[in-house]
């Protein structure tokens, strides 16, 4: 008579989702990306550089189109040709230093996957949890080839190529032009674009919870077939 199937834990069947539960997780996962004071450290800090420059340069780029039209409406040659000059290479410098960060973003890719890598196979093959985690029921986690594997390697990619370039960036760009907002509509065009921000971010986190649910699905499914298939060789 056939056994009846076994179920995962219920711990394997909980679904994922963006919230509080993520931002936990950091301290824990901060350790794994950040062993110790070496090239991801590095990387990231260039990284932090670079945005800060590549919004300055930004800022800059912006005020030209309104200085060329003033001098095109003076018919001022020189000054036309002067503004020309700088704003060319203002451009060019813009664009060398997003190509440096995305060159950079990725060394920072590589380097993350290389220290979780390291550090869980360390793990995985301590004390015996390889075998508690296949063999044993109930013990571990699912699927912990694709776990080391694929959600490690996106995971890296996402955080360094995505995440990591906009989190560094994202406090001097808010600080910045909340004050150049300031300057400019006094507290009435701070708190609009702030109660925009909020309503935006409230609106998203009810469009992102599902899709990180089911994507958490699908990669459980494609890992559960996977291990089923190759059993069944056997």
């Amino acid at each position: 008579m056939d056994k009846e199937p076994i179920s995962p834990p219920k711990r394997f069947n909980h679904d994922h989702k963006f919230g509080l539960r993520f931002f936990k997780s950091i301290p824990t996962l901060f350790p794994l990306f950040y062993p110790t004071w070496e090239w991801a450290f590095l990387f990231t800090f260039v990284i932090m550089s670079l945005n800060a420059l590549s919004e300055w340069l930004t800022n800059r780029i912006g005020l030209y189109p309104g200085q060329m039209y003033g001098v095109l409406l003076a018919k001022d040659y020189h000054k036309f040709w002067h503004i020309f000059i700088k704003g060319t290479f203002m451009y060019i410098a813009k664009t060398g230093c997003l190509a440096i960060i995305t060159f950079v973003s990725w060394l920072l890719y590589v380097s993350f996957r290389r220290n979780v890598v390291s550090s869980l196979q360390r793990r995985y093959f301590r004390n015996n949890i390889y075998y508690r985690i296949n063999c044993v029921d109930g013990e571990g986690i699912d699927n912990p080839d694709q776990r080391i594997t694929q959600d490690v390697e996106r995971v890296c990619d996402r955080l360094a190529v995505n995440i990591i370039p906009i989190f560094l960036s994202g406090p001097f760009v808010i600080a910045y032009y909340t004050y150049k907002t300031y300057q400019t509509a006094e507290f009435l065009g701070v708190g609009i674009i702030y109660g925009y921000f909020i309503i935006g971010s409230i609106i998203n986190k009810f469009l992102i919870s599902p899709l990180s649910k089911w994507s958490a699905r699908v990669e459980k499914s494609e890992g559960d077939f996977r291990f089923e298939w190759f059993m069944s060789l056997y």
